[in-house]
């Protein structure tokens, strides 16, 4: 039969299941996989995994509604930081959708388990019980809600938050968790108030696209706790032929202040460089980027957040390191005074650009770091 998979997440492939899980499939069935998640695709990529789809940016539900058109049966790969982390994941998958789907949860792992959402044949379940050697659970589709209302604002419960993780939408960090109950208010679709977190007010700034004041879609906005990846494959990073990539003597720079997640739908759009603005920007797209080979000129102030629980900086990078405060700021006069307000600029050579950007910074610069 015609089994489909998803991955979701970076931990379940780096710690060799998803390969696993996906040659066992295969050696019974037709399998159709699709990786989701940012550093999930950025995972597969780099664990080498075959004829998963890492080509589209598309969520949970959306993918298990993709290969339920094609496939009898859809699997959700996860491995979350517990056991009852990943049960409120899949919780809230199977409350977006009416569709029957089974969770393959932290595998490998003394909890692991396998979790039937909706009606699922009994023998296929009995089938990859005995497979993956893990004990099922059957629990019915339903709605769930982490949303509700409260004296006329809307409140967003964060699921599954451990004291100390920081708190991120949209990628972008907006609290630290001081308390296990973590729920973030909103009024008119902007943040006001997190409740269980010290609020990190610039951060919310970012996601609102500071003056421009964005309100957010509250009902599909991202929220997640602790680190983006907490493991690494192992994979070294990737140096390009880059001394030798261009012989016309021009190069294409993207520049990014934010979202930096979507550095990997775009790599693909043959960017010779990226300028990233921000510290934690900086480093979830050198963990992006280390494995295409593509150099990093990252605009920093040393306000980390450790988004990251490691990172990886691509050959041939250039970190600028600016007095505190100043990143923001300092990439937005990039943006106007040397890309032109347009997001990709052309130039003679990266050396060229940096010695612009050095110039336009004088004594903000703190110092440069060269990779």
């Amino acid at each position: 039969m015609k089994v489909g998979v998803i991955i979701h997440g970076p931990e379940v492939v780096d710690s060799g299941k998803a390969g696993s899980i996906l040659s066992l499939l295969r050696s019974k069935h037709e399998v159709s996989a699709i990786a989701v998640g940012t550093m999930g695709r950025v995972a597969v990529r780099e664990a080498s995994l075959k004829d998963v789809d890492i080509s589209q940016r598309l969520k949970p539900s959306k993918a298990i509604e993709k290969l339920a058109l094609t496939c009898q049966y859809v699997l959700l790969l996860n491995t979350g930081k517990s056991l009852e982390s990943g049960l409120s994941f899949g919780r809230i998958v199977s409350s977006k959708i009416s569709l029957p789907f089974i969770q393959i949860e932290r595998p490998g792992l003394d909890d692991g388990k396998i979790i039937s959402w909706g009606i699922v044949g009994k023998s296929f379940l009995k089938q990859i019980s005995v497979l993956l050697q893990l004990p099922v659970e059957e629990n019915s589709l339903g709605k769930y809600s982490n949303i509700f209302q409260d004296r006329g604002r809307i409140c967003r419960k964060v699921e599954s938050v451990v004291t100390g993780e920081l708190i991120m939408v949209n990628g972008i960090v907006v609290g630290k968790a001081f308390s296990d109950e973590v729920t973030i208010i909103f009024e008119k679709g902007f943040i006001v108030d997190i409740i269980g977190a010290k609020v990190r007010k610039h951060g919310i700034e970012k996601l609102h696209s500071y003056d421009l004041l964005l309100p957010l879609d509250i009902q599909n906005v991202w929220v997640k706790s602790g680190p983006l990846r907490c493991s690494t494959s192992g994979m070294l990073c990737r140096c390009g032929d880059f001394l030798n990539k261009k012989d016309k003597g021009e190069y294409s720079v993207l520049i990014i202040d934010h979202d930096s997640e979507s550095i990997f739908d775009r790599v693909f759009e043959g960017y010779d460089a990226v300028i990233t603005v921000g510290d934690d920007t900086t480093f979830v797209a050198s963990e992006i980027l280390s494995g295409f080979g593509i150099p990093v000129i990252g605009i920093t102030d040393g306000d980390r957040d450790d988004v990251m629980a490691f990172c990886r900086i691509p050959c041939r990078s250039t970190i600028f390191r600016l007095k505190s405060g100043n990143d923001d700021r300092f990439g937005k006069l990039i943006f106007t005074n040397i890309f032109g307000k347009k997001e990709i600029g052309n130039f003679p050579s990266l050396t060229f650009l940096e010695r612009q950007i050095l110039d336009m910074a004088g004594n903000l610069m703190e110092y440069t770091i060269y990779f």
